[in-house]
């Protein structure tokens, strides 16, 4: 048997390899502090940046589940903002 290739490489010909993927989530579109959505980072970035922020598991549990708690926590933020900012105005338009 013949282990090696026939196929001719030509140096800076386009290869079938894309680099590395990752498991897709459902919250891939987040945009993350670095700039970065869930889906452009790499498994080490997001359980990095995740755990500097305190999520839970971050440097245990799989991607998806980060990811989910992630975006509760975003969701929460966003609800608490959402209820200050309806506060003021309301506040803003008393009678």
């Amino acid at each position: 048997m013949n282990f090696t290739s026939t196929k001719t490489f030509v140096p800076g010909a386009p290869s079938g390899n894309s680099g590395p993927t990752w498991a897709k989530t459902l919250y891939d579109h987040l945009r993350l502090p670095s700039g970065k959505t869930i889906g452009e980072t790499s498994n080490e970035e997001l359980r990095t940046l995740l755990g500097r922020l305190n999520i839970e598991g971050a440097h245990r549990d799989g991607r998806m589940v980060i990811a989910e708690r992630f975006a509760a926590v975003c969701t929460e933020v966003f609800n608490r903002a959402g209820h200050a900012a309806l506060a003021a105005w309301l506040d803003q338009h008393k009678a």
